[in-house]
Formats: C-alpha cells, structure tokens, sequence
C-alpha cells in the first residue's frame, strides 16, 4: 500500500509540473546604436530613444508556425571600445513604447537590470521581462527607449553603446 502511494504521489508530482511554453524560433534584432554623452547630471534620469522596426520581426515571425505571444529573451548592451565604464548608472531598463509618447515610464518594460555592479563594464547582460510585446508591435510604429536612472556618477566620455535583443515566438 505504501508503495502505491508513493508511485501515485510521484505520477501527480509529474502530472502537476507545468513545463515552459516550448518556443518556436529566437527573432535577433539589432544591433541598435545610441550614444551617452558626457557629463550626464546624477540628477535625473536619462533616457536615450531609438528607432524600431516591428514590422521586421512581424515579417520573420509570419514566415515560421503560428505564434500567440513573442516575448523578451536576451539583451546586451555592448560598447564600441569593449570594456567601457557602465558603473554609472545603478538602474538601466529597456522599454517598447508607442512612437510619439513622451511619458518617461510609457510603454512596457521589456529588459531591465538593477542594481548594476559598482564595476560594470561592457557587455552587458540585462534580465528579461516575460511581458507579450506582439500587440505593441502590431498596433504600428514603435520605438525602444533606454533608460539609465539612480546614477552613481556622472559620465567622463562619450559612450557610443550598440544594443542587441533578442526576442521568442511561442
């Protein structure tokens, strides 16, 4: 009798497992090029936008299977001269946003890291939000805005930054 309920308890504790959404294809997009310019205040925020072409990954998604949401995968923020000073900021977070709104915090958060090590150099890796971005990207055009905030220290140079995301289709 024992082992019957122990068979039954592990076929539930199996039966019970809810497993990842298997993804259809990875979509790459980028790389997206912005650039800090020196001496931004730690005063405030600092939010740099950058045009985005949803109608490319709508193209590359149509041409697999049906998909019903595409979500944030991976984003690295890389800089043209490799190992650049990131340490700056404390918070960055990567939005998708309507093209056209000015609210600071529009749109969805779709890549964010915070805190920031103290020693932060590029390239770096940012978390993913696992927010659908397909009714953002079909509702026409869009943009990405980066946004650095809580800054630690002021910039010394410029920073010319090159972003790289990657997106899934499930």
């Amino acid at each position: 009798m024992r082992r019957l309920f122990t068979a039954l308890f592990i076929v539930f504790c199996f039966a019970a497992c809810k497993t990842d959404d298997t993804f259809i294809f990875e979509i790459p997009y980028g790389p997206l090029e912005f650039s800090v310019p020196p001496g931004v205040s730690v005063l405030n925020y600092h939010q740099f936008t950058i045009p985005m072409d949803a109608q490319t990954i709508l193209d590359f998604v149509s041409q697999g299977q049906s998909y019903s949401e595409i979500v944030p995968n991976v984003a690295v923020i890389q800089s043209l001269a490799l190992q650049q000073d990131l340490s700056f900021a404390r918070d960055i977070s990567v939005t998708i946003c309507l093209d056209g709104e000015t609210d600071p915090n529009c749109g969805m958060e779709i890549f964010w890291k915070n805190p920031t090590d103290f020693d932060e150099t590029t390239p770096s890796n940012l978390w993913a939000n696992e927010n659908d971005i397909s009714e953002l990207l079909e509702s026409g055009d869009v943009v990405i805005k980066v946004k650095f905030s809580q800054l630690r220290s002021t910039t010394l140079q410029e920073l010319n930054l090159i972003l790289n995301l990657q997106f899934i289709a499930r």
